[in-house]
């Protein structure tokens, strides 16, 4: 709260950051006392900017005696992110890459789904081709070698002709290949976006605006 005892005297207190009295008055924003008890609010927001007091608690607090500020910050909305070209062009990369990322992985899909119903069997019962489905989409290549060994066990018995085991082992093969560059792809997706999300997420803390509370305004 403000020292309401200083006056004449203004001259023996001086900012903990500029170590100056300046025009402007000075504030006790926290329990600290003494010389290091008083701040000038400009100060104090540029010390903030400047990233020596980002908590990532809601309250910002003193760096002593880690009292909470009587301030927040407002960060930028998503509009105000969008409709600033510098940001844009901080933004543009990783989120070019990630929308890049976004549509291979949507290739590579499209190619399992076709691969999937391909070496699908046959089955009369709906709900347990939707759990086979559901198999192959999260177990392929062990899916795949299930499915391997009932056509060996089939080949034995002479019910699919040796063209029709080879051809379903290479289409079979290629599928756990493209399965495993989905999971791949997935995985730079996932990592993309925690890029790009963190990324909006700092620029809306660095350019944040410093909001008093009542009495400080």
């Amino acid at each position: 709260m403000v020292d309401e005892s200083f006056g004449s005297d203004i001259s023996e207190e001086i900012c903990r950051i500029c170590h100056d009295t300046g025009n402007t008055p000075l504030y006790s924003v926290c329990d600290c006392k003494g010389s290091i008890g008083k701040v000038h609010k400009e100060c104090l927001n540029q010390w903030i900017h400047c990233g020596l007091i980002h908590k990532k608690t809601p309250q910002l607090q003193c760096e002593l005696c880690k009292q909470p500020l009587p301030l927040h910050l407002r960060k930028l909305s998503l509009w105000q992110l969008i409709s600033n070209s510098n940001h844009r062009k901080k933004l543009s990369k990783p989120t070019s890459e990630l929308f890049f990322h976004i549509i291979t992985l949507h290739v590579f899909r499209k190619l399992e789904i076709r691969f999937i119903m391909f070496l699908l069997p046959p089955i009369k019962n709906k709900y347990l081709r939707i759990i086979d489905l559901l198999c192959w989409h999260t177990m392929g290549p062990v899916r795949f070698s299930f499915e391997q060994m009932w056509n060996i066990l089939r080949l034995s018995q002479k019910r699919i002709s040796i063209r029709k085991f080879i051809y379903n082992s290479i289409v079979g093969v290629c599928f756990c290949f493209i399965w495993f560059l989905f999971m791949f792809y997935g995985n730079i997706v996932f990592k993309q976006f925690v890029t790009v999300t963190n990324l909006v997420e700092v620029i809306r803390k660095n350019n944040a605006v410093v909001e008093w509370d009542g009495y400080y305004c």
